[in-house]
């Protein structure tokens, strides 16, 4: 089964926030990454990296995610 694991604490990257995306980004691990930024947004982090060097497979639903973040 896919997974995709994000930091469990994002790292700081002053004065962004950068999400460490691995595995797949697909349409069973794109829910956990969803929420993961939004909870980051809803936060008050406006400034988000996300750092896809991790992920060896995406999908049209894993790069929608990333349209999030406009």
């Amino acid at each position: 089964m896919p997974t995709c694991e994000q930091e469990t604490g994002p790292r700081l990257l002053r004065p962004s926030i950068v999400v460490q995306v691995h595995g797949e980004a697909d349409v069973p691990t794109v829910p956990q990454i969803r929420e993961h930024v939004v909870d980051l947004i809803e936060q008050g982090r406006r400034r988000l990296v996300v750092d896809l060097l991790g992920v060896t497979f995406i999908d049209s639903t894993g790069l929608g995610v990333l349209s999030i973040l406009e």
